[in-house]
């Protein structure tokens, strides 16, 4: 009897250890090299995509490999005067997190990229949006994979601007071909 419980008590540890991992959403937009001229890619851009933490903003970095990163936030005034520092540290190279690609038709612009989910795993955050100038871009969607955790998405209103910034770190990834 005690072994017919232990064995239930594995199964079910078991099954709840594969509940709690997720596996990695795949990119839905294939990379493409961007050769259109719309945006400017010697530098990153930032904005508030939260809507919430303007102090704070997201800094995006594109590729012209067509690689989409997205760094970490920083002050709102050291975004806008070039007063960051992205150094990527190797670990950042061997994650998925944060890394993905970007497509641009016309003046409208698509981002796909992961996101770190609580589950274990990475699901994807997808982006959509109208180029202004080659400084300026608007993202008015994003949408949660919803992988492993309740789908989300909205339309914003999130306003990125650009800033110079040399030498942006490299883009070089095995996971995203």
């Amino acid at each position: 009897m005690i072994k017919i419980l232990f064995v239930i008590q594995v199964v079910l540890l078991t099954q709840s250890c594969e509940k709690m991992t997720c596996k990695d959403d795949a990119l839905a937009l294939a990379r493409a090299d961007n050769n259109s001229g719309k945006l400017r890619l010697d530098g990153y851009y930032y904005g508030d995509i939260s809507g919430i933490n303007a102090e704070y903003p997201n800094i995006y970095l594109f590729y012209q490999n067509g690689i989409f990163s997205n760094a970490n936030s920083y002050r709102l005034s050291d975004a806008e005067d070039g007063n960051v520092t992205l150094n990527f540290p190797e670990l950042k190279y061997q994650y998925k997190g944060d890394w993905g690609v970007y497509k641009i038709d016309g003046n409208n612009i698509e981002i796909e990229f992961w996101v770190s989910r609580s589950c274990g795993g990475v699901g994807l955050l997808f982006e959509r949006g109208t180029i202004l100038n080659d400084t300026t871009f608007k993202i008015t969607y994003w949408r949660h994979s919803g992988g492993g955790v309740t789908k989300q998405e909205e339309n914003i209103d999130a306003t990125f601007k650009f800033q110079e910034y040399t030498p942006k770190p490299d883009s070089t990834i095995i996971f995203i071909q």
